[in-house]
């Protein structure tokens, strides 16, 4: 009730400036063109102080005094205009009319029953909101401590693809595609990171797939031809480009899949708004791979890669797909060999080497210590990415379960150094070294 009275004497106020002029009557004005004929000479009157205290040269001056006169004599003497008659029952009618106006929309589209927001939950909404923006300048601070330190060492591809995260968090596409660009100039072509690059410009661009971001996507499906994010972006791009029936045919197909599984809310809108515009039948989002019958689909689909790499087992990505399929099919020990295979046809490729060892460590519960295999290629991928976060934890728990303090302290303060400040990251390696001093 307190708010709607001070709603109705907002109203009211609002209502008397209003109408005031109508209720008194307005005294007679003068013309616009005095005013303007009045500031151009006090600007005139400017001109002569600045020059007298010599701000202005001669030239200086006499170019400011021609334009000034110009417009002077440019500005006409308009009519000034009349007083007007006071009108009061105008003024009271315009004013009632003003309240109950305002009365109706209110009773129509607000809530007047709504009871008041308890301090208590508006305190909360406000400490809400203070986190979020904490969280957003420490993730800023981070970003500018990651490009102050690339900007010393441009060849630490592991620090572009920090920052393109870091940017991607914080809604700076253009700053995310160029941190993309600068990584995939430093590793090897890696279907994933074609597919972000490709979405960063996507959304730099607000929403248009460009040619180059076409280009990102085509390279990203020529190195995995499943790989959803480029398909679904594709099609987007056919609808922009007038052809809908491809699109939503691409769409379809996508959806059907499991690389749609992730995208079908995505796809759904997309069929629905491309439908509309081009004026065709909505169709419906296909059923999606589930239970049995996707896991049949991709045993097939993995069978017949396995099929094609006995074939051609120089295949490096091949092996690459076929470690990550056996990962979705959970037959770990699989998609370790296939990464293996991978990793030993190009033995100094540190990507490659992380994807074996993840798949390794990724089967480890919490409390198993790191195998004797997984430490030994650990070590190998040491030699090629010194810095690698991931690198220097494990090799740091690896030398504690060993017994070697001083070693494990050295892993992980390097990686303390490779962190960004504030980071929860940085806090966990923070404790671990704290208690590490202490045993």
């Amino acid at each position: 009730m307190s708010l709607f009275l001070i709603l109705a004497a907002i109203a009211v106020a609002v209502s008397v400036l209003v109408a005031a002029p109508l209720w008194r009557g307005t005294a007679a004005e003068r013309a616009r063109g005095w005013h303007d004929r009045a500031a151009y000479r006090a600007q005139l009157a400017e001109l002569d102080r600045d020059r007298a205290r010599g701000l202005l040269g001669e030239a200086e001056n006499a170019s400011a005094r021609l334009e000034i006169e110009r417009r002077l004599l440019a500005t006409p003497e308009t009519t000034p205009r009349p007083p007007s008659r006071a009108r009061p029952l105008l003024a009271a009618l315009l004013g009632l009319g003003m309240v109950g106006a305002a009365l109706l929309v209110y009773l129509r589209l607000g809530t007047p029953g709504a009871p008041d927001l308890p301090w208590a939950a508006r305190e909360s909404e406000r400490k809400d909101a203070a986190e979020i923006e904490e969280r957003r300048a420490q993730q800023e601070k981070a970003a500018a401590t990651l490009e102050s330190e690339l900007a010393l060492d441009p060849g630490n591809s592991d620090g572009w693809l920090m920052l393109a995260h870091e940017a991607s968090g914080l809604g700076q596409w253009s700053k995310a595609a160029m941190a993309y660009a600068q990584a995939i100039a430093l590793v090897k072509p890696n279907p994933p990171l074609f597919a972000a690059y490709g979405e960063s410009l996507v959304l730099a661009a607000e929403g248009v797939v460009t040619p180059e971001a076409k280009a990102q996507f085509r390279q990203s499906l020529a190195l995995d031809p499943d790989q959803g994010m480029a398909r679904y972006y594709l099609a987007l791009g056919l609808a922009q480009e007038g052809d809908a029936k491809g699109a939503l045919a691409a769409w379809e197909a996508l959806a059907a899949s499991p690389e749609g599984l992730a995208l079908r809310e995505a796809i759904g809108r997309q069929m629905e708004t491309t439908a509309r515009t081009a004026d065709l039948p909505i169709p419906p989002l296909p059923p999606a791979a589930s239970g049995e019958p996707q896991q049949a689909m991709i045993r097939g689909m993995v069978d017949r890669l396995a099929a094609k790499l006995a074939a051609d087992p120089n295949d490096v990505e091949g092996w690459r797909r076929l470690g990550r399929s056996y990962l979705v099919l959970g037959e770990r020990e699989k998609a370790i060999e296939a990464y293996r295979k991978a990793a030993d046809l190009r033995p100094e490729d540190p990507d490659l080497l992380q994807d074996e060892v993840e798949a390794m460590l990724g089967g480890q519960a919490p409390q198993v210590p790191v195998s004797p295999a997984a430490v030994a290629v650990l070590h190998r991928l040491e030699t090629f990415a010194p810095d690698r976060p991931m690198v220097l934890w494990y090799l740091g728990l690896a030398e504690i379960e060993a017994h070697h303090m001083e070693e494990a302290r050295h892993y992980w303060t390097r990686l303390l150094a490779e962190l960004p400040p504030s980071s929860p990251e940085q806090k966990l390696v923070s404790d671990a070294l704290a208690t590490l001093k202490e045993k």
